[in-house]
């Protein structure tokens, strides 16, 4: 998802200056890291008001972002954070993956990225089958520590999620050709028609995974806490997220599951996730503090921390991220022209396609 996510947001444009590396690099971290480190101070503060005394070295290590590759097991006060230490490798070798998967682009089309997607989930998957395999069809929780919480265990899921976007915005200047090409005959409406059947094939597609994903998950023998079939999940169900990805963004939102969540209350919440996300531990913990009978068998406790936990991360994003947010993009607003011009006088990035009027057509990918 991240993967996804990122390059999405990236729109698929070439990082192959200075400047616009160094742009990528200050409007991902920025925001990032301060929120995760107002998380881990949160998250400090709560432990000492309950009673737990922090060990510096620890600490100091989970504000280095190297705790988790020396035990990834070895939780951080705010045991969230452990995310954005898994993510920060895939994010700097962004860039690297940009340039990688749009020369794979260049080269190959859409076949090219979806013979790369595939060489990624093996390679994130296969490890950990193979070990299931060898351990007589069981994973440990060391296992599951060292290929999901570690760090470099991210990297491959990071790019399945970079190719698969690149697939999306592939399609979608297919798309975005095809519907600024006027032509007097038939074939510009027989293209059209095609365009709207695909829509609704990724949209099965992606409806189709999900339902997947939920059987597995529901049908699946429970064998214990974060052993035996769990770990597998890590990352086997991946390509079904992949193809979920890639199957609902045809058309502004294809598949039903897709128009359910694109509704406005629930995209309206998503803008404060990452921020529920980090803060959940430190505001839970609080009512822990307050109550420890109660926090956590109460409904009622609960729908009060719910509420809170989002009012908490709306207020925080709105008025603390959102000037930090805004100083970022200014501060790099200068190598926004520059890496603009480096664009256009050098290699097609990722989804800047130069298509010929024949091949206009939508195609899978």
């Amino acid at each position: 998802m991240s993967g996804f996510v990122t390059h999405w947001a990236n729109e698929g444009k070439n990082l192959s200056t200075f400047a616009q590396v160094k742009r990528f690099y200050v409007r991902r971290f920025g925001r990032v890291i301060i929120t995760t480190y107002v998380a881990m101070l949160a998250g400090i503060i709560v432990d000492i008001m309950n009673g737990h005394r922090p060990r510096f070295g620890h600490e100091v290590r989970c504000f280095l972002f190297v705790e988790t590759w020396l035990e990834p097991d070895n939780w951080c006060s705010n045991g969230q954070t452990w995310t954005v230490a898994a993510l920060l490798p895939s994010w700097i070798l962004y860039p690297l993956m940009n340039g990688i998967v749009g020369e794979v682009e260049r080269r190959g089309g859409s076949f090219a990225l979806v013979v790369l997607g595939m060489m990624t989930w093996a390679i994130s998957f296969g490890p950990s089958l193979v070990r299931y395999i060898q351990q007589d069809y069981w994973l440990t929780l060391h296992d599951h520590n060292y290929n999901y919480l570690w760090p470099p265990a991210q990297i491959a899921d990071f790019t399945l999620g970079v190719v698969t976007a690149s697939l999306v915005l592939r399609q979608a200047n297919k798309e975005d050709a095809l519907a600024e090409f006027q032509a007097p005959d038939d074939g510009a409406l027989l293209e059209g028609r095609n365009c709207m059947n695909n829509h609704v094939l990724r949209g099965l597609m992606a409806d189709f995974s999900l339902l997947v994903v939920f059987l597995l998950v529901v049908f699946t023998p429970t064998s214990g806490f974060q052993v035996g079939w769990e770990p597998l999940f890590d990352h086997g169900v991946s390509i079904f997220f992949a193809i979920f990805l890639y199957g609902s963004a045809a058309g502004n939102g294809a598949g039903n599951f897709a128009k359910l969540t694109s509704q406005k209350a629930l995209r309206a919440a998503g803008a404060y996730s990452f921020e529920v996300y980090l803060f959940q531990y430190p505001v839970h913990k609080l009512y822990f503090i307050w109550d420890k009978e109660t926090a956590h068998n109460s409904p009622e406790v609960f729908m009060t921390f719910f509420l809170s936990l989002w009012l908490v991360a709306g207020l925080y994003t709105e008025f603390i991220e959102a000037p930090i947010v805004r100083w970022l993009r200014e501060i790099t607003s200068e190598e926004v022209s520059v890496g603009a011009a480096a664009t256009l006088t050098g290699e097609p990035g990722i989804g800047q396609l130069d298509l010929p009027e024949a091949n206009l057509g939508c195609e899978y990918g």
